[in-house]
């Protein structure tokens, strides 16, 4: 059985595999491929950081929910 860490690890690091495996069978890897790697990196990193959001939003939101339960 394997956790979901390891299944997120092997799915980041399949493709860098792929690429060093296709590299040594000689295979050429050219500047579109390099910007499109960019351009996936970047997203990745868009989609996983963690927003702040302001102390007056969690305030609001703390509000919302004292309002609610009461």
């Amino acid at each position: 059985m394997s956790t979901p860490v390891f299944a997120s690890s092997v799915t980041y690091i399949m493709p860098i595999v792929a690429l060093a495996w296709g590299l040594l069978d000689g295979e050429t890897f050219s500047w579109t491929q390099g910007l499109g790697t960019l351009i996936i990196l970047i997203g990745v990193y868009l989609a996983n950081r963690k927003t702040k959001k302001s102390k007056a939003f969690k305030l609001r939101i703390f509000n919302l929910y004292i309002m609610y339960i009461s």
